[in-house]
């Protein structure tokens, strides 16, 4: 019984973590590198409960091609070059927006950082006025580029799709800048990595990899109640 209620308390920390925003396990990744609130719930079974980042960047894909015609270049500020996460949200975006990467005029990386990201975009933007909406991978990028944007009075002529929701990013959404982002899961996470603990200590068998999904917020959908638990997990929402 000590070791049940034992693996409980650990599984349940880690959710209330991962609802906080609390850096955890990044199967590999620098924690500095992702701003996201939980890449991966890992069980010490083996199960994985996660965000699939191919999948969240299938959702990028679809709110760019909502956001701008098929025919006009987007640029693309990611988080760390090769962390696990922006390579596959990357590949998830390129694979599946119209034009693929031919539609992409720019592609480069911040090392987790806002202040570079918010330079490296408007380098990025300077060089390449074409571009008229820009992907942030994750919140730093997100929040670098929105900034950029504010800094090169692009305002309304360059949109933003963006990873996370932060609360910062939530203000530039309510100013126009950022049209929409993806945010990961986290009551979900928790709810199935406890689920699945107790599958586990029962003899059942679980997947070994559980999808947590991701969830589409718009500047319309923002004060819906779904989505401001989601944003605000611990914030009473009447």
């Amino acid at each position: 019984m000590k070791r049940i209620l034992s693996i409980l308390l650990s599984v349940t920390l880690v959710c209330l973590l991962a609802a906080c925003g609390a850096p955890a396990q990044q199967g590999g990744d620098a924690p500095q590198a992702d701003a996201a609130p939980m890449r991966a719930l890992r069980l010490g079974t083996g199960s994985v409960g996660g965000t699939d980042n191919v999948a969240m960047g299938r959702k990028l894909a679809e709110l760019v091609d909502e956001a701008v015609p098929p025919e006009q270049k987007i640029g693309v500020m990611g988080h760390v070059e090769g962390a696990r996460t922006a390579v596959e949200r990357r590949d998830g975006l390129v694979g599946n927006v119209a034009g693929g990467m031919e539609r992409v005029a720019a592609l480069d990386y911040c090392d987790g950082s806002e202040i570079v990201s918010r330079q490296r975009t408007k380098e990025m933007l300077i060089a390449h006025p074409e571009i008229r909406c820009m992907v942030g991978l994750n919140e730093s990028s997100a929040l670098g580029v929105a900034n950029a944007i504010r800094d090169l009075g692009l305002e309304g002529k360059v949109g933003l799709i963006a990873c996370d929701s932060s609360e910062k990013q939530i203000q530039f959404m309510e100013q126009g800048t950022i049209q929409a982002f993806v945010i990961q899961n986290p009551f979900n996470m928790g709810y199935l990595s406890v689920s699945n603990t107790v599958s586990i200590l029962q003899g059942r068998t679980v997947p070994e990899v559980v999808n947590t999904d991701s969830v589409i917020i718009k500047k319309e959908d923002l004060y819906k109640k779904e989505n401001q638990k989601l944003m605000f997990p611990f914030t009473s929402v009447e």
